[in-house]
């Protein structure tokens, strides 16, 4: 069974935008949005987070941390040879942005990422935890 809902007619959309979210794209009006595939796991030394990115090379990849926001922005290269018009599309890539609000106990300055066959792959350490004894003196 098709899990998609055909589209309202015209008429009921009113203000409101027809989306598509077969196969991870929002289509609104005739503007994509794609919304790739994301893990997020933790470890007892990091927070990772693994994203598909197909078609972006590392340097086609952008990602801040502002707060406790982690933001991910990529830009695809064009494939050769992708239909453009009439014709069978099942696989499409296109920019995307994407953002993350981190726990508290991450090192966001210590943060790795790297891309390697469509995947991107990001490490966050969490922060050592460290005790100090405090000397109290008489006065």
């Amino acid at each position: 069974m098709d899990n998609h809902t055909a589209p309202a007619p015209a008429s009921d959309l009113g203000a409101k935008r027809q989306i598509d979210t077969r196969e991870g794209v929002e289509r609104l009006e005739n503007a994509l949005r794609f919304i790739p595939a994301v893990n997020i796991w933790e470890t007892d030394a990091s927070l990772a987070i693994s994203v598909d990115v197909p078609g972006c090379p590392a340097d086609a990849v952008n990602l801040t941390v502002e707060k406790n926001v982690l933001t991910i922005l990529a830009q695809p290269a064009e494939i050769p040879g992708q239909v453009k018009t009439n014709g069978l599309r099942e696989y499409e890539v296109g920019a995307f942005e994407r953002s993350f609000t981190l726990p508290d106990g991450l090192d966001k300055a210590a943060i790795l990422a790297k891309v390697a066959d469509g995947i991107l792959t990001i490490e966050i350490p969490k922060m050592k935890e460290t005790s100090q004894r405090i000397v109290v003196s008489d006065a």
